[in-house]
């Protein structure tokens, strides 16, 4: 507890079965002042990086039906509202939220990219 200046998190938050007892983790081993960052996969029409093999799946097996009880896009489908409450009801404070374009080709689509 109250030990690490710093905690980094990058693309891990949404895959770990429980994103709450990790933000409550990262707040308890970091000292009082610290930095916590953490990224997930956000708005996944702008995410073609981690996207792509559905569209190819899609485009190429087109009875293909998943059914997926979660999806790692899920903590970002209210914009991080949810997500904020979870920090804040951590301890965190003064949190930065903000969604980053992910495309190998900003702007294009799954299918933009296929053509």
């Amino acid at each position: 507890s109250d030990y690490f200046e710093a905690y980094l998190a990058p693309l891990s938050l949404m895959l770990v079965n429980s994103h709450k007892n990790m933000i409550s983790e990262a707040y308890r081993v970091t000292k009082s002042g610290s930095r916590s960052v953490f990224t997930i996969w956000g708005n996944e029409e702008k995410s073609l990086m981690f996207t792509l093999a559905k569209v190819i799946v899609r485009r190429y097996v087109p009875d293909y039906e998943a059914n997926h009880i979660s999806s790692n896009f899920d903590l970002w489908r209210d914009k991080g509202a949810q997500l904020k409450i979870d920090l804040e009801s951590a301890g965190f404070v003064s949190i930065k939220m903000w969604e980053q374009p992910m495309n190998v080709f900003v702007g294009q689509t799954g299918e933009d990219y296929m053509k």
